[in-house]
Parts: C-alpha cells; structure tokens; sequence
C-alpha cells in the first residue's frame, strides 16, 4: 500500500539466503530463556519485579539480551550458573 492505494509487488531479496542461522538463533536464545526460568522457579535468581506485579528477568532482541535481577550475591550467582549451564550444556 502506497498512501492508501496497492501499489504493485515487492519481491523480498533477503530471508531465506541467510539459511538456517536465524532459527538457529532462535532456538538457542529460547534455551537461554527456558534456563532464566528455572532458576528464578529455583529460587537462584531473584528478578527484577515493576510496579508489585511484573516480573522482569530478561528480554531478548535480534542479537542482544538484557539479564535484569536484582544487585545482590545469590542473583549473581545464580546468573553466573544459569550462563555455565546455557555455554557447556
């Protein structure tokens, strides 16, 4: 659409040469979540909460992730853990 009326095709040029590394990165980054939550299920992480409610943890972009808990020992701990287990699993 163009201002409101369609306006031809687009052919895409990009996606599927990329090959398989995007759903690569997606799996492993959907790992790298799974482990976040189990440890916060644990008790070995202690996650950031907004406004009594949401809990914050982590947030994952197209290639960054954002580990939000809160400042002390065992949290550190914990994410130290949590990342062990997401590199040598």
């Amino acid at each position: 659409m163009l201002n409101g009326t369609p306006n031809g095709y687009v052919k895409s040029t990009r996606g599927i040469r990329q090959g398989l590394f995007p759903y690569l990165f997606v799996e492993v980054m959907e790992f790298w979540s799974l482990t976040m939550d189990i440890a916060i299920a644990k008790g070995d992480i202690r996650p950031m909460r907004r406004n009594e409610g949401m809990i914050v943890s982590h947030l994952l972009f197209v290639d960054d992730m954002l580990v939000y808990c809160k400042g002390d020992t065992l949290s550190a701990l914990g994410v130290n853990e949590a990342l062990h287990r997401f590199v040598y699993q």
